[in-house]
């Protein structure tokens, strides 16, 4: 049976740098003796290992074969990155850039650079920029979230992470950092109902059925009129296969706001899934008839 949860979500200019001279084969790596790559996959095959130092140099040596390969420049920088060599990585990541401004990788990546150097709007500004070339890069949403986080902007956070799990629903690290997130915020303020909402998102995320119940009751405790915790309530409900009780929250949500399409929607399928065909239709109905969107779910 599907429901639906009711989720509330809420140019950089490139510096110049130094293209490599033959001279850096040697001052590079420990290992001068590595051949010019004869295609890409020689220098994935370092990286992949874990050898950041050959794979710094093979990437090096495609850099200065073909200065104009802005992937090699962002595998170069990748490498400098793993191997804290972080100044020098950001040049490279500048270097992919104006060589190919709309690689996504770079910008991400330069964005993790600079979060990592503390200067986490300036990475924000990168991984915006990231997500307008394109919005399908998980990295990049969780690692937005991160730097939101630590400049304390949580609710921006919680919807990058949001963002992120549209796209790794059972991320569990992503799913991780989410729940640590919504601690704080909930432990910073009691009385937000919409931390407690969130808090439960995330524990029936993690199929702690018991506790999502609970977080949810403290947000309807705090705001008896929120209709989003009685629905989101009712599907964790359901997901127990209590469809009576799931049914009574999705009615008390739909007196509270009776245009809440989803609620009449997670209602009708409530109501199908007890053989309740006559009801379970009209309820149906009625979501169609609040939100024509809704019908691209109803299978």
């Amino acid at each position: 049976m599907k429901i639906l949860m009711a989720i509330m979500l809420a140019a950089f200019l490139c510096l110049s740098v130094v293209v490599a001279t033959e001279n850096e084969l040697i001052l590079l790596g420990k290992n001068p003796s590595i051949p010019p790559p004869k295609n890409p996959q020689d220098c994935d095959t370092f990286f992949t290992r874990g050898d950041y130092e050959e794979a710094l140099q093979c990437y090096s040596n495609t850099t200065i074969l073909n200065p104009n390969d802005a992937e090699a420049w962002n595998y170069r920088g990748s490498a400098l990155f793993q191997m804290g060599r972080l100044d020098e990585a950001l040049q490279c990541f500048e270097k992919a850039i104006q060589l190919q401004p709309s690689h996504a990788g770079a910008w991400s990546n330069k964005g993790l650079v600079l979060a990592t150097q503390g200067k986490y709007e300036e990475a924000i500004q990168c991984y915006d920029v990231t997500i307008q070339i394109n919005s399908e890069i998980l990295q990049t949403w969780q690692n937005k979230a991160n730097a939101l986080d630590a400049l304390g902007r949580y609710a921006e956070a919680l919807q990058c992470y949001d963002m992120a799990l549209q796209l790794d629903p059972t991320n569990g690290e992503i799913i991780y950092q989410r729940n640590l997130l919504v601690e704080r915020i909930v432990e910073s303020d009691p009385k937000d109902a919409k931390g407690w909402l969130d808090k439960g998102n995330t524990l029936h995320a993690l199929d702690k059925y018991d506790e999502a119940i609970k977080a949810y009751d403290k947000a309807i405790e705090i705001d008896p009129k929120y209709s989003t915790a009685w629905i989101n309530k009712g599907v964790v409900f359901g997901d127990q296969g209590k469809y009576n009780e799931a049914l009574q929250t999705y009615d008390e949500a739909i007196r509270l706001d009776p245009n809440n399409a989803i609620a009449w929607y997670n209602k009708g399928k409530t109501l199908s899934a007890l053989g309740r065909t006559v009801e379970a239709n009209s309820a149906l109905g009625k979501a169609k008839e609040l939100g024509p969107d809704i019908i691209a779910l109803m299978v």
